[in-house]
């Protein structure tokens, strides 16, 4: 329904191939029964996330003209009127030589309120931090609060994107994906500052000056100096100046492994 009233393009969302009826004898015993439909999609090769982690595996970052085409999708989504609320790796599939935003049902018009059950990659203003007393002892406590939805949220999901793409991992507020979240990465979230974004670019090579850069311009604490819309990212040079040869940098004191502890941490 969302792609049908929302003029969504397949070159950006996966096809619907077909739609019919199921039909079971009980739907003919009942006449209460509700009719039922099958929908079939076209499938996805694979994730991004799974791309990603390939490129990982041989020290490579993902290609930034690649990370172009996935903003491309995104910006079709905010000028016909949604934000994703659930941006990532996991929710972009490559389709033949296409890249298709997943779980569009889950999208939210622009100026309605957000689901915060909904996403991995929230905003710092959807962090609610505060101070409960639990045996006496004050405590901070955080959780996601419902924010009206603007393509800013997508925005700052695809920024981390692009972080994790350069370093090899997530900044550690996210390192959960796929797990239960934490108070206490939510915490992070809900705290970011000057001194959190400078603690997450010391796993950036201060060499890469347009990596290091634009993720600055998207990690930003101060909103007023993130970029404005995806069309305004994308035209920035780190976009169209590597086709795969970016290599991650390496630290050789410390395990890849342990990488997604360390980052802001």
């Amino acid at each position: 329904k969302i792609r049908k009233d929302f003029n969504l393009s397949r070159h950006y969302v996966p096809s619907v191939i077909s739609v019919h009826h199921t039909v079971h004898h009980g739907a003919y015993q009942s006449a209460s029964a509700e009719a039922a439909y099958c929908i079939t999609m076209e499938g996805a090769d694979a994730t991004v996330e799974h791309h990603m982690l390939d490129y990982r595996r041989a020290g490579k970052a993902y290609p930034s003209n690649e990370l172009r085409r996935i903003g491309i999708s995104l910006l079709h989504l905010h000028e016909n009127g949604l934000v994703h609320t659930d941006f990532g790796p996991h929710s972009v599939g490559k389709f033949g030589p296409l890249f298709k935003l997943l779980g569009v049902g889950g999208c939210v018009r622009i100026g309605d309120k957000t689901d915060p059950k909904h996403g991995i990659y929230h905003l710092p203003a959807a962090i609610s931090v505060e101070k409960v007393i639990v045996d006496g002892t004050e405590r901070k406590t955080a959780k996601v609060v419902p924010i009206t939805a603007s393509p800013a949220i997508d925005i700052w999901a695809f920024g981390n994107m692009v972080f994790e793409s350069v370093v090899g991992a997530p900044v550690s507020a996210y390192s959960h994906r796929g797990q239960r979240v934490r108070s206490s990465n939510l915490a992070k979230i809900g705290r970011w500052d000057e001194s959190s974004l400078q603690r997450a670019m010391r796993h950036v090579d201060a060499n890469d000056k347009l990596a290091y850069d634009v993720i600055m311009k998207f990690l930003h604490p101060d909103r007023e100096k993130r970029f404005k819309s995806i069309r305004d990212a994308i035209a920035d040079p780190f976009f169209t100046t590597d086709s795969g040869d970016r290599m991650i940098k390496r630290d050789r004191n410390m395990r890849q492994s342990t990488v997604t502890k360390t980052l802001l941490g």
